[in-house]
């Protein structure tokens, strides 16, 4: 072990060692406190001999301190107290004078000194110092040992190591940050969960309303065939005919059902408990309480009041039986346009519509269709995983928006939809 000191500090550096030992033991901040003088000389006078089985923390406490020698470090740490006070008062010695040619140093984790030599008659003739020329072997040669720590070992060994654990550390809070980034991020969001995100998020109960109302031209042709059928006209078999079609029309109603319940199952498998309620029970409290998704509903008086605020809402043409979608800055137009009966239509539309309603102080979504095809396609828009995949990029930012579309019907089926205008807000 002796070996492995001499390899370090030659005799001219211990020399230097011991001149500069006795010049910081006569400052007062040692000079008016003994213990701090012995705990300082200790181990400084021990490397200075090469004895560095005597710098422990329990030889310490047994040869400085007269601790007996089966005594418990952790219940009775006077070294490391004691040592903490002998850094802080070396620190103070050096920071008073820069008139020094080596500095002594305790450092944080070991009580084996330390020694930073600044004079250039310190140097061998290779111009390197003789203390950092010769470290490796020393280095080398105390781990081997199993007698020193890791952290015992010289300043400019252990100031490397420190150096990787600083870069190390750097890049885990890097990636750290990182993580942190994507998991309050929505960039890795998918885009049918941005749809229902302001929803999601929004306090209060997420209520489904679906419309429990036959159409207004259907409830009126029943009307108008009972009044044929009661007066015995020529047109009763006519109206015999309306009033059997008229009676299948609740179909439109199940369809709406069977839409919502497409809705209600998207929203569970994103964590969000909902309440289904019929629009015949729809009360004040409910738009107050928390966000509202309408489903189907083309003339529900609610449905209506909301797309009065909207560039894009659905118009109904009684004489001809006719419905479209209209653009309000093109209101001429029609051409998203179904004539008869919606049942019975080979292409239907409708929209998707999410915006913040500032009148009840909430979120509002409406998946509504001409008919009910349209309102099946404007569902699996934003509740299916497949149809999910053609919404557009333009909504993941945006507050406010409203999505027409248009659908094929095949045998009773909707077909996919196909997006026709998009307005964002």
């Amino acid at each position: 072990m002796s070996t492995a000191v001499n390899a370090i500090w030659s005799q001219a550096q211990r020399d230097e060692i011991a001149k500069e030992l006795a010049c910081v033991l006569k400052n007062p901040k040692f000079a008016t406190s003994q213990r701090c003088t012995s705990l300082l000389r200790h181990p400084v006078e021990h490397a200075l001999d090469g004895n560095l089985d005597h710098i422990k923390e329990r030889t310490l406490g047994i040869e400085v301190f007269q601790r007996n020698p089966n005594y418990d470090v952790n219940a009775d740490p006077i070294v490391r107290r004691i040592a903490s006070e002998t850094r802080k008062r070396l620190a103070q010695h050096y920071r008073e004078s820069s008139q020094h040619t080596i500095r002594i140093r305790l450092e944080a984790g070991s009580y084996l000194p330390h020694v930073d030599f600044e004079t250039p008659g310190m140097f061998g003739s290779d111009g390197q110092s003789n203390q950092t020329s010769q470290l490796p072997l020393a280095h080398e040669h105390l781990l081997d040992s199993g007698i020193v720590h890791q952290q015992q070992i010289p300043q400019s060994i252990s100031r490397g190591f420190r150096h990787k654990w600083f870069l190390l550390g750097g890049v885990a809070l890097l990636i750290s940050a990182l993580c942190f980034w994507a998991a309050h991020s929505d960039f890795f969001r998918p885009t049918s969960y941005l749809v229902w995100k302001p929803l999601l998020l929004s306090k209060g109960d997420l209520t489904i309303c679906v419309s429990d109302h036959l159409p207004v031209l259907f409830t009126d042709a029943l009307a108008s065939a009972k009044a044929n059928a009661a007066k015995g006209s020529n047109s009763a078999v006519d109206g015999a005919d309306t009033i059997i079609l008229a009676a299948s029309r609740p179909r439109l109603k199940f369809m709406d059902a069977v839409t919502a319940f497409k809705v209600s199952k998207q929203l569970y498998a994103f964590g969000r408990d909902v309440t289904l309620i019929p629009s015949s029970s729809l009360q004040s409290e409910n738009l107050s309480n928390g966000p509202i998704i309408i489903v189907g509903a083309v003339n529900y008086p609610l449905s209506m009041m909301f797309q009065s605020k909207l560039r894009y809402s659905f118009r109904l043409d009684q004489p001809n039986e006719g419905r479209w979608i209209q653009d309000a800055q093109a209101p001429g137009k029609h051409d998203w346009k179904v004539v008869g009966a919606p049942e019975n239509a080979k292409v239907d539309y409708g929209m998707v519509t999410r915006f913040w309603d500032s009148d009840t102080g909430g979120w509002v979504m409406m998946i509504c269709g001409i008919g009910p095809f349209g309102t099946e396609a404007a569902a699996n828009l934003v509740a299916s995983s497949v149809s999910s995949k053609l919404l557009p990029v333009s909504i993941r930012s945006a507050g406010n928006f409203q999505i027409v579309l248009k659908t094929t019907v095949i045998d009773g089926i909707a077909g996919a939809p196909r997006i026709l205008a998009v307005q964002t807000w």
